[in-house]
């Protein structure tokens, strides 16, 4: 992008803080009881102060509107180093009201509007916190990956079985899960990192499952529904045929525990499409470059990013 002339910041930014805007607006009209951030706040885990001045006057908006917000850590949100802050903890260091940030793993109750909710929140966590040294000594990825895998579902286990019954839950989680459809952040796959099965993700006090980390909207599991949202905005062209948005999710408190979803639906945004316009320049034309203008001139390119890619002899 470049840079937007009406604000002076860099296009891209003003189009996902748009996006953001179209969440908060639902809220305060839907006059939700909560909304529920699963992670991955910036594209970098040191955000200039330009966009967290962004991100907060959107959570500012939320809290003047009575409406508590919970942010979980994810991977972008975590530091280099272990005793730095993550790019989202100043909000709670200046314990700021209605904004509950979960950094580590646990059972959060949210006073809202409408009553208590649970939060069984699994942020991204690091390998180190995980496994000590010596239970990675020796050991090949694949085993590593597995020693991890068995560390998050033990810890998962216990904190939904702290549920109180009683009270509507949901699950927080900032992880992978086997089976989703990956989009632009597929490649930190060839890294490693941790999996879960779709059926860790169950438990019978458990109304829902947000989930964080994977950028495409999907549904993981049925019931109790475990979703990822996906991201708000289109990262790259992998992402280019996907809607985004977020989920307007429904529970009853009134219900039986387990049974408390009324449902829920995906809210699309008007995000910045990306199009992709492919094109062959035939070897013996007069003019290779009048099939480019053609081809653009097919393409509803107004407004989008767009990459043009040409085949063509030497």
């Amino acid at each position: 992008g470049g840079t937007d002339p009406e604000t002076g910041l860099p296009s891209r930014l003003v189009d996902f803080l748009r996006c953001l805007d179209e969440l908060v607006d639902c809220a305060l009209s839907e006059n939700v009881d909560l909304v529920l951030f699963a992670g991955d706040a910036y594209r970098s885990r040191e955000p200039s102060q330009t966009h967290q001045r962004g991100l907060a006057k959107r959570l500012r908006r939320l809290i003047e509107g009575g409406i508590p917000v919970f942010l979980l850590v994810g991977n972008h949100d975590l530091p280099h180093a272990f005793a730095r802050a993550t790019s989202v903890e100043i909000f709670d260091t200046l314990a700021v009201e209605r904004i509950t940030v979960a950094a580590r793993p646990g059972v959060y109750t949210i006073a809202t509007r409408s009553g208590p909710l649970q939060v069984a929140a699994l942020p991204w966590l690091r390998r180190s916190a995980l496994l000590a040294r010596e239970d990675s000594k020796g050991l090949s990825l694949d085993q590593v990956m597995e020693r991890m895998r068995q560390a998050m579902v033990s810890q998962l286990r216990r904190y939904l079985d702290q549920l109180d019954p009683s009270l509507p839950a949901v699950l927080a989680a900032h992880v992978s899960v086997r089976g989703a459809r990956r989009g632009s952040e597929g490649h930190m796959m060839a890294n490693g990192e941790p999996d879960l099965l779709p059926s860790h993700l169950s438990h019978p006090a458990l109304d829902y499952a947000a989930l964080g980390h994977v950028h495409s909207h999907q549904e993981i599991a049925s019931w109790p529904p475990a979703v990822y949202a996906g991201s708000l905005e289109r990262l790259d062209f992998s992402e280019a045929g996907e809607d985004k948005g977020f989920c307007l999710v429904e529970l009853d408190a009134a219900r039986p525990s387990g049974k408390r979803l009324l449902g829920y639906r995906f809210v699309p945004v008007a995000a910045r499409r990306f199009v992709e316009v492919q094109v062959a320049v035939p070897t013996d034309g007069p003019d290779p470059t009048a099939p480019v203008f053609r081809a653009l001139a097919s393409q509803p390119i107004e407004g989008a990013i767009v990459r043009l890619d040409i085949a063509l002899s030497p």
